[in-house]
């Protein structure tokens, strides 16, 4: 039910940008990734966008090579994957320049945010926004394959801070369990 809005864009659309905040660490980026992969790997065409350059700690991630980092003549998209973000402000200035963003669906686990999206998805019990984008994966039933688990497991360690905040609830861990059954390597 939560995923609903959400699956009805990625349902009826064919274009997507996918969009994290300025500064991105972990769950940013693995989120970001994630939910790009995700549109991809069911033959959706999605561009995922960074404001700031990927961390080199991140470059390893699958699908970190297609990062963009202008919108420059991009769009119009269907829709857009908001993740990570509790402000549209925070997402950059290429983003909010953008002039046909689509319907913004917003996947926050912040409870700051302030709900800048057409639809928000925000749940702020979530270890980290990668969560959020496994439940939507299994809400949707696209299938998570070894990068988007790669991905997801980042975003969900990172924030979890290696599982030692109190953040590290029982469904990070069991979704992490889940993620590295799927081919998440942790020593990686």
């Amino acid at each position: 039910k939560r995923f609903d809005k959400a699956i009805e864009e990625i349902r009826k659309g064919k274009k997507f940008l996918v969009v994290s905040h300025v500064s991105p660490e972990g769950d940013a980026v693995g989120s970001l990734l994630g939910v790009a992969l995700a549109l991809r790997s069911i033959g959706k065409d999605a561009t995922a966008y960074l404001e700031d350059p990927v961390p080199d700690l991140f470059k390893f991630l699958p699908g970190a090579e297609t990062v963009v980092h202008s919108l420059d003549g991009a769009g119009p998209f269907d829709a857009t994957f908001a993740v990570d973000c509790g402000q549209r402000e925070r997402l950059g200035k290429g983003f909010v320049n953008l002039k046909a963003p689509g319907c913004v669906v917003n996947i926050d686990h912040h409870a700051t945010n302030d709900c800048f999206g057409d639809v928000n998805v925000i749940v702020p019990d979530a270890s980290a926004a990668g969560e959020l984008v496994y439940d939507l994966c299994k809400a949707a039933d696209i299938p998570i394959n070894r990068e988007i688990a790669v991905n997801l497991y980042v975003a969900i360690h990172t924030d979890t801070g290696s599982f030692r905040y109190s953040s590290a609830t029982a469904d990070a861990f069991i979704k992490a369990g889940e993620l590295v059954r799927l081919g998440a390597e942790p020593w990686d």
